[in-house]
């Protein structure tokens, strides 16, 4: 589970682009994304191994320009169904940097999986499908 802050890199197989990403929320995120320099679905994480090591109390400069984080209710009212399971799993969505805004409220308890259910239950309501 990555923290609010962290920022990632992703790397583009078709074109060697390179994205930035910032986490805006705690959450899960994914191993591959859209490229959004190419459109294509071979960007591949670096593991948050942005860049060369800075020394210690230094900074490192790299240009952010996407994000992940965690819808609110409204948004995550107009999901279809799975990317809704895969958010009430703890998973972030994807998007450009300041097109959304992180969730001022509690971050989820990703301790165990019944503390989390019980979270995203108060959050996000019931699974229509399971009710």
């Amino acid at each position: 589970m990555e923290r609010i802050g962290q920022v990632n890199r992703y790397v583009c197989r078709a074109c060697g682009k390179h994205t930035v990403t910032i986490n805006l929320n705690s959450g899960t995120t994914p191993f591959g994304i859209k490229c959004p320099k190419c459109g294509r679905p071979e960007s591949f994480s670096q593991m948050y191994r942005v860049g060369k090591a800075a020394a210690p109390g230094g900074t490192i400069a790299v240009t952010v320009a996407e994000c992940f984080y965690r819808p609110t209710k409204e948004v995550f009212d107009t999901l279809d169904y799975y990317t809704q399971e895969y958010v009430r799993n703890g998973a972030l969505l994807h998007a450009p940097l300041g097109t959304v805004a992180p969730l001022p409220e509690a971050e989820p308890p990703y301790e165990d999986s019944a503390t989390l259910a019980a979270f995203m239950l108060k959050t996000y309501g019931p699974n229509p499908e399971r009710t």
